[in-house]
């Protein structure tokens, strides 16, 4: 593996991470902003809420959150799909998510849809060619350290 190819690797994974970032913070900030719409509180405290919805929801939270680290310890062949196939579920759930949305809620998902999209466009795009990253263990030292071939 050669050095452009060791960076072009990581670069790529840190790309799709920040861009799981995003999509996380679009979703929670989405719903923290809720809470100053006028009678929001009191709608909540008086929705009843199943358990089966809740379970739901903190799913469509945690893909954000597990992507952000997987996608950099993931093979790039498993990476392109779990990254793919996740965009895609996600902008499905937001759309159906969306089912009367104020102006606030139109930026934050169109933000996170805008993110999700180029996940999605980064793992196609991604050459199933380059490998994982080498770790040089050898060292005396109990730390990790990239070690970059010449090929």
């Amino acid at each position: 593996m050669t050095d452009s190819s060791n960076i072009r690797l990581l670069m790529m994974k840190i790309r799709i991470s920040m861009l799981w970032i995003v999509v996380l913070f679009s979703m929670v900030f989405r719903d923290l902003h809720e809470f100053f719409r006028a009678g929001y509180v009191e709608e909540m405290l008086t929705m009843e809420v199943s358990q089966g919805i809740l379970v739901a929801a903190a799913v469509v939270l945690l893909i954000p959150i597990g992507l952000i680290f997987l996608t950099q310890v993931l093979s790039v062949r498993v990476n392109r799909w779990a990254n793919m196939a996740a965009a895609v579920f996600m902008i499905v759930a937001i759309i159906a998510n969306n089912i009367s949305p104020d102006f606030d809620d139109v930026l934050f998902y169109s933000v996170g849809c805008a993110a999700l999209v180029a996940i999605f466009w980064y793992a196609r795009a991604w050459s199933d060619n380059v490998a994982t990253i080498h770790l040089n263990t050898a060292s005396s030292s109990a730390e990790l350290t990239p070690t970059l071939t010449n090929s």
